[in-house]
């Protein structure tokens, strides 16, 4: 019998090394426009900075991250996949990223006006997230770059910090908890206004599960049974998106 654990995702800042505020570039793309990290964050801007070799080794936390940057689906959370070195060709960079299953909707650079050291140390994979005031709100090497929860949570404390809301409690009210049967999860929400309203299941490493589209609905209260039969034990987060507003809630699937 499937047991149901669920937990409110919090937003809070993880800094990993011992840099405090990231260092300004200017840098050319492969696509060759020039980018400068300050005026970015600037505008409100949320970067998650992947630096890879490309390595094997690079392929699970980069895909990870891109996984989190694209649930955001928001021109406001950018990922800048980064050549370590600056020495790869950007043909090359492309194909490996193609590869690893790292889509399109990337910022992709190889040049050496990016300096990894710069930003807290050296390892394969290095990923930063960087917000106002160019702070860190997450910073780690190696292993622990590719953890879904501490990069979403960055990322959510980034947007809190420019005032832009990717999360609005204001468009609606919801709370998930565990159906009676053991294959669903019964979602119960409050929309203050008409609106469209989309559930996703997205994995630990961010990848879509699973999606159930309501279409449109009037202000009032609801409640949706998402089926969950067939999901493996795991950790799994379930993304609740109304109209440009958006929510999600951690849970465990365990057998």
């Amino acid at each position: 019998m499937k047991k149901l654990l669920l937990t409110l995702v919090s937003s809070f800042a993880v800094l990993v090394t011992s840099a405090q505020t990231a260092p300004d570039f200017t840098a050319t793309d492969c696509n060759g426009t020039s980018h400068n990290l300050y005026t970015e964050i600037g505008q409100g801007k949320v970067i998650v900075l992947v630096w890879v070799m490309p390595c094997g080794a690079c392929t699970g936390p980069g895909l990870t991250a891109y996984n989190i940057v694209q649930s955001y689906a928001s021109s406001n959370v950018l990922y800048y996949l980064i050549d370590d070195a600056g020495n790869t060709a950007c043909t090359s960079l492309a194909t490996w990223a193609t590869s690893s299953g790292i889509g399109t909707n990337r910022v992709t650079f190889s040049t050496s006006s990016i300096t990894e050291s710069s930003y807290g140390g050296i390892g394969m994979p290095h990923i930063a997230v960087v917000g106002p005031n160019a702070d860190f709100y997450f910073n780690a090497l190696n292993t622990a770059a590719g953890n879904s929860t501490n990069i979403q949570n960055a990322i959510n404390s980034a947007l809190a910090a420019t005032g832009i809301k990717e999360n609005s409690d204001n468009a609606f009210q919801l709370m998930v908890f565990p159906s009676l049967s053991a294959n669903s999860v019964k979602v119960t929400y409050s929309l203050k206004e008409s609106a469209t309203v989309i559930l996703d299941i997205l994995n630990e490493a961010g990848q879509l599960v699973s999606k159930k589209d309501l279409g449109k609905q009037s202000a009032g209260d609801y409640t949706s049974d998402f089926d969950i039969a067939g999901t493996a034990s795991g950790i799994y987060f379930m993304r609740f998106s109304v109209a440009n507003n958006s929510k999600t809630v951690k849970f465990v699937v365990s057998h």
